[in-house]
Formats: C-alpha cells, structure tokens, sequence
C-alpha cells in the first residue's frame, strides 16, 4: 500500500507597520525627486535655444498680454506665450534653425518676422515695437540681421555624424574632435 503525502507550507504574510510604510514612502519620494532632477540638467544640455525679448507700443509703453507665435519653418514646430505684465516673452526649448516670429495685440497690427535663425545653445533677445492699427493689418519683416547674442556668453555648435565621418583624423580619442569647434583650444 502507498502513502501520498504533500506538504504544503504555510502561507506567509509580512505586515509592514505604518512607520516602515512612511519610510519606504519617503525613500520612493527621494528616488522620484533624484530622476527628475538628473532629467532636468540632461535636458539643459540638449543644445536647444531661448527666444526673449520685450514688446513696446510706439511711444515705448509696454504691451502685455500680447499672443507671440514662434514657428520653426522647416518642421511647422510651433511655440506660443503671452507677455507677461512687464511686456517680456519667454519661449524656450527651441531646436536650431530659422523660424518666423507672430506677435498679435489687440488695438496693434499683427507683426511677422520671417527668417529668424536661432543657433544651438543661444539666447537671443528680439524686442519688437508695435504699430497702432487693426489686428487684420501687418507689418512683415524679412531677412532680418543675424542676432548678436547679448543676453549670455554661451556658444555652442553641432557636428553631425556624417561630418566627423568625413574627417581626416588619425587620433583614438574622439575628445579630440571638440578642437574643430570654433573657441576651443588647448589650455597653456
């Protein structure tokens, strides 16, 4: 005659008391907190650019409110603010490239800016005075000047994949290649 026998272990059940449960809480919190801030200085490294600027009427009072538009031509990305009270615009994150500025005030005529070229890592500052006059009227400005940058010192540039395919160098050190960007040098 054959015997079964099955052992079944007793089913375990771990409380966690309400101090570990605030512990574990605050620990998760911490790691939350740590992974957004390390996602925050890697964006700040990601080359994009900030348009700034102030919007003034044509005695020179500040416009707030005003709707600005910023729309990057080559990929129809497009970026819109208000003024703040002091008449400032803020619009960051912006890839390189040339865009077309729209500001629109009630009262004012609508401005167009077309062929702003924003460079990596910039700040440039476009203030933009507004005629009185309807909203369905413009004021259309083309091939603008480049921009000097004077609101940072910052520079940056991209060198594409494709570029430092095609350059002739002989050296393991792919640090190397930063010394075909414009500023840099070795320190003396």
């Amino acid at each position: 005659m054959t015997r079964i026998v099955s052992c079944v272990a007793p089913a375990k059940s771990y409380i966690v008391s309400s101090a570990w449960q605030g512990r574990i809480r605050g620990v998760f919190a911490v790691a939350v907190l740590a992974a957004l801030a390390a996602a925050a200085a890697i964006a700040q490294t990601t080359g994009a650019a900030t348009l700034v600027g102030t919007v003034t009427d044509s005695a020179g009072a500040i416009v707030p409110g005003a709707k600005v538009m910023v729309v990057n031509t080559a990929t129809s990305f497009r970026s819109e603010t208000t003024t703040s009270p002091e008449g400032s615009y803020f619009i960051p994150y912006l890839s390189p490239g040339t865009y077309q500025i729209t500001l629109e005030a009630p009262g004012f005529k609508r401005y167009i800016r077309d062929g702003l070229v924003i460079r990596t890592a910039e700040m440039p500052r476009v203030d933009i005075t507004l005629e009185v006059g309807s909203i369905t009227e413009s004021i259309t400005v083309n091939a603008a000047a480049p921009l000097l940058a004077t609101e940072t010192s910052v520079t940056g540039q991209i060198l594409g994949g494709d570029t430092i395919v095609r350059i002739p160098v002989q050296q393991t050190a792919a640090s190397r290649m930063l010394f075909y960007y414009p500023g840099c040098h070795l320190p003396a």
